[in-house]
């Protein structure tokens, strides 16, 4: 494993240097601290670094930084200066509980503890073996503060009893301070790290699955493609065979024979017409959705519709309203919008309360708006159950599905479809479409 990096490399300590102001070699140690603070790489490198640094400043022979243990009582070792080699394997695991001994007294009265000699204080008896071994007499452990809270103790041991002399004195409460910050600015740097790297890692897994749920979605969209062209020629040759024998070019039918075949025939044409939106819809996914814009009467689109749509197996009659002055002409893809106008007008047949379903068009300055309504009066049956089956809730889950492809596709020719209210619950859908034509640039629907 490679040595870890260090920010801030252990300086040599400098040797007393009787010409310079001790004052100065103060300000050089809190500005060195100061840094540490600002630009360290971890609590514990920025806290190491400050220790050894200002120890000898203090005159200090050894020195501890002690940080609260997440929300625990006890203190972990997080910077040690000068102990002793043989101490050294086992400083990690040491830890300290807060009320007990000179430090954790100074993190649980939160106030400066000063041990002047040792040797000298019964309640320290336990220290004079350990005093003797590591060659100190005196103690001072400071609280480290910060936003009002304690988060650890920075303790300094003395050679000679006394401890600190009156000048450090002085500079171990601003020493105190700056450790305090060093320790609470390096923890929110390491929590930031945790919680970036969090993000960084939830972005990714999100990234991932976007890619897989673009994957999927192309994967439905080819699909739904390939299955629509395996079906478009199959429904359109039963469609015209419905239609011609529907009109009985083969032969005579009964009543109830020609009731069958024209729902047959409008069942078969609400599937391809579903089918060839389907396709469109495919294409428009793709972006490679192909408009054919020509001029034309707007009364075209919807005399086309009326006659895709057919006769009704409910009864209800599809009509054609047209203006009584004529319309300009507009340019778009009349096919699509024919298409659009049989899928509404299927679905409000569909959801109709009413005997009749009107087709209607108008114009306003650069726009050209087709109605889609039920009007007349209610039918008697209209709130009959006719369908326990399940056809009936399968019939309204395709429609809805048909109309979100209505609306996409009218996305893409600069137009917006719209559910109108029509008045006593009655269903009615507005498609408004531009007058000139589809924008130039094609977009895919959202």
């Amino acid at each position: 494993m490679p040595p870890r990096k260090r920010y801030f490399p252990r300086r040599p300590l400098p040797a007393p240097e009787p010409a310079a102001p001790r004052e100065r070699r103060d300000l050089d140690a809190v500005r060195d601290i100061v840094h540490a603070s600002v630009s360290g790489e971890s609590a514990e490198e920025a806290l190491q670094f400050a220790l050894d640094r200002i120890a000898p400043q203090l005159g200090a022979a050894l020195g501890s930084v002690y940080l609260l243990d997440g929300a625990s009582e006890l203190m972990r070792l997080v910077a040690a200066h000068q102990w002793p080699e043989k101490y050294r394997p086992w400083l990690g695991s040491m830890r300290i509980r807060v009320g007990f001994g000179p430090s954790g007294e100074a993190a649980s009265e939160r106030r400066v503890i000063d041990v002047p000699d040792v040797f000298a204080d019964p309640d320290l008896e336990d220290w004079h073996e350990v005093g003797r071994e590591l060659g100190f007499t005196a103690i001072t452990a400071l609280p480290l503060i910060a936003a009002g809270r304690v988060i650890g103790v920075a303790t300094f041991y003395f050679r000679e009893a006394s401890g600190a002399t009156s000048e450090a004195r002085a500079l171990l409460r601003l020493v105190a301070d700056l450790l305090a910050v060093t320790a609470d600015q390096s923890a929110r740097r390491d929590e930031l790290r945790r919680v970036n790297a969090a993000l960084m890692e939830a972005t990714a897994e999100m990234e991932r699955q976007y890619d897989a749920a673009g994957n999927a979605r192309q994967a439905r969209d080819d699909f739904l493609e390939g299955v629509s062209f395996d079906l478009r020629s199959p429904l359109a040759s039963l469609v015209v065979n419905l239609s011609l024998l529907e009109r009985e070019i083969s032969g005579p039918l009964t009543s109830g024979q020609r009731d069958e075949v024209r729902a047959v025939r409008s069942s078969a044409t609400k599937v391809l017409d579903l089918v060839e939106a389907l396709i469109d819809f495919a294409d428009a996914r793709r972006g490679a959705l192909v408009l054919v814009v020509d001029e034309f009467d707007p009364r075209v689109p919807m005399r086309d519709a009326i006659r895709d749509v057919g006769a009704n197996a409910k009864g209800i009659v599809v009509a054609l309203v047209e203006p009584v002055l004529a319309l300009p002409p507009m340019r778009g893809d009349r096919r699509k919008i024919v298409r659009l106008l049989v899928t509404l007008a299927q679905y409000v047949t569909e959801h109709a309360a009413s005997a009749r379903v009107e087709i209607s068009v108008d114009a306003l300055d650069t726009r050209i708006r087709f109605h889609v309504q039920e009007t007349g009066a209610r039918r008697a049956d209209a709130s009959d159950a006719d369908d326990e089956s399940g056809t009936a809730e399968a019939a309204s889950v395709q429609f809805a599905w048909a109309l979100g492809l209505v609306r996409s596709i009218g996305r893409i020719m600069g137009g917006e479809v719209a559910a109108d209210n029509a008045g006593e619950g009655r269903t009615a859908f507005t498609l408004d479409l531009p007058l000139h034509g589809p924008p130039r640039k094609d977009a895919a629907p959202n």
